[in-house]
């Protein structure tokens, strides 16, 4: 239970019906927001149109059929897409201390990668051994900035930052960019 009041994923502890059992930091800030889901008149539900469809015939079926499913549920605007895979209970261990014994009972776990933190740059140092440059340019590009946009904010030459970046592909033991991003968002970022 503490482990996930951790995580940057929203966990959801529910019924065949929506009815909310548990939810941890994560998901009780999603439930907040009310962008993607919230909760109403104590059931889970899903917010728009024809995600809501969708979201709850997925709960049902999974509840049913003890078997685990995956959607995505596309935001509005600056709503980020989510990612959610509903599982049975059952087919976790331990997750009976979540959602109880109840034979209906499901876990929705919701990613939004836009939303998710990063590690901070003393984390990444710790970690990988970089420097407090080589750590800013890896934070850049996990969050979406390109090298180029990147030397031109800290007033890198080009070559400067393409060389932080070597060092860093280097450390991680990434041989690309890309390859580099997915290990840095996959990080989990150390509670303050």
């Amino acid at each position: 239970m503490a482990a996930l009041e951790l995580i940057d994923l929203g966990v959801f502890g529910v019924d065949a019906r929506g009815r909310l059992y548990y939810a941890n930091h994560a998901a009780r800030e999603l439930a907040r927001a009310g962008e993607v889901l919230a909760v109403r008149a104590g059931r889970l539900r899903c917010v728009g149109g024809w995600n809501r469809t969708c979201f709850e015939q997925v709960i049902a079926r999974v509840a049913l059929e003890k078997h685990s499913a995956s959607l995505r549920l596309h935001g509005c605007g600056a709503v980020p897409e989510s990612v959610i895979v509903v599982t049975h209970a059952c087919t976790l261990s331990g997750a009976t201390e979540v959602v109880g014994e109840a034979p209906d009972r499901v876990l929705v776990i919701v990613d939004q990668p836009e939303r998710r933190r990063l590690p901070d740059a003393g984390q990444l140092r710790e970690l990988f051994e970089l420097t407090a440059a080589e750590s800013r340019v890896a934070r850049a590009l996990a969050m979406g900035l390109s090298l180029e946009d990147y030397a031109v904010t800290h007033g890198l030459q080009p070559s400067t930052a393409r060389s932080q970046l070597r060092a860093v592909l280097r450390k991680t033991g990434c041989n690309r960019q890309q390859t580099l991003i997915r290990l840095l968002v996959g990080i989990p970022a150390a509670p303050h």
